[in-house]
């Protein structure tokens, strides 16, 4: 199953066979702000997040869609520029 990361803004996969942990760590270390993310949603799904007025942020918890989460995510419908 693919990983994912937030890099600079931008959802990335991670290759397969590359620890997530050690490239995250790498690219931190050169100064890019880099975090663990879960899959990105579908289109489908983002078109009922749209319709519902609800969605969920990078880290799996609901907000608004135009918000983040409690914990300070952004909503997936920011993070993939569809608001």
């Amino acid at each position: 199953m693919a990983q994912h990361i937030l890099l600079n803004g931008s959802v990335r996969t991670i290759k397969a066979g590359v620890n997530a942990d050690d490239a995250i760590a790498s690219l931190q270390a050169k100064g890019h702000t880099v975090e663990k993310i879960k899959s990105p949603p579908g289109i489908k799904t983002l078109e009922r997040w749209v319709s519902e007025g609800d969605c969920k942020a990078t880290d799996g918890c609901r907000c608004d869609p135009d918000g983040t989460c409690e914990h300070g995510k952004k909503s997936w419908l920011l993070v993939l520029g569809m608001i």
